[in-house]
């Protein structure tokens, strides 16, 4: 277990986690074919910045990645 690649975050920082996965669930709860495509995303990339990814190397991860380099490098997980 200790090779597993895990990062862990202060919880300050662990609040923007939150706060989308408790919006994710409260959606589709309401709905549960609601679309939480948007929120999903969010996420995704607040995880990118946590294990400092690159653009490009999210760009392999994820070729249909839509923000632009700067608009990634503009993320903060804080």
């Amino acid at each position: 277990i200790e090779n597993l690649p895990i990062n862990w975050i202060a919880p300050s920082a662990q609040k923007k986690f939150l706060k989308l996965v408790d919006k994710i669930i409260t959606t589709k709860k309401g709905d549960r074919h609601a679309d939480t495509s948007e929120l999903e995303k969010e996420c995704d990339r607040l995880v990118y910045k946590l294990y400092q990814l690159t653009y490009d190397e999210v760009k392999i991860i994820d070729p249909e990645f839509e923000l632009t380099e700067q608009e990634y490098t503009a993320i903060k997980t804080e």
